[in-house]
């Protein structure tokens, strides 16, 4: 009976061991590959006329060799894409990047992005509308996992005042009134 008790206290301990391992292997390779973080961008208004891209870290672990693909709606898509290189983004902060061709996006009152973002732990899409109202700008935004479903988005802000659809189970359209460039 003793050494029933004794295997039996081996047999919790080692089991106890070996969900700690266990814990601690899957810790480890989230911070290597980024586990479920992602980022998301948002214009930040210089005036009236422009506007620079600020990248938001979401979740526990960094992100690295991240890049992001962003497609202004206006223009033709063989054209209106800028890629940046945001490298490594760290948890609870932000990067502001101006880098794009012209030093920063030129503001029109309706507009609409697709930004494209590929790191070591996997691809999303965020989805970035914005249309007038009493406030400024009424800005929606959707940031969807590649892989995963519309209807679970890992983001999503919609201000009240937006005046365009944002339909919860395919892609958003442009914004009403979006003038085209092509």
């Amino acid at each position: 009976m003793l050494v029933e008790q004794g295997l039996s206290g081996i047999d919790a301990k080692v089991e106890a061991l070996l969900n700690n391992l266990d814990e601690k292997t899957k810790d480890l390779i989230n911070n290597i590959s980024g586990g479920d973080s992602f980022c998301h961008a948002e214009p930040f208004f210089i005036g009236k006329d422009h506007f620079v891209w600020i990248f938001f870290h979401t979740g526990k672990y960094p992100l690295y060799d991240v890049s992001v693909r962003i497609y202004n709606c206006r223009k033709n898509p063989l054209e209106g894409s800028a890629v940046l290189k945001l490298g490594t983004l760290f948890p609870d902060r932000a990067q502001m990047f101006s880098e794009l061709p012209g030093g920063s996006e030129e503001v029109t009152p309706i507009q609409g992005f697709n930004l494209f973002f590929v790191a070591r732990n996997g691809s999303w899409v965020q989805e970035i509308r914005w249309t007038p109202s009493t406030e400024g700008n009424a800005i929606v935004t959707r940031v969807l996992r590649d892989g995963g479903t519309m209807k679970e988005p890992l983001l999503l802000r919609i201000s009240p005042s937006y005046s365009g659809e944002t339909p919860n189970d395919q892609s958003w359209g442009d914004p009403p009134g979006l003038e085209k460039l092509y």
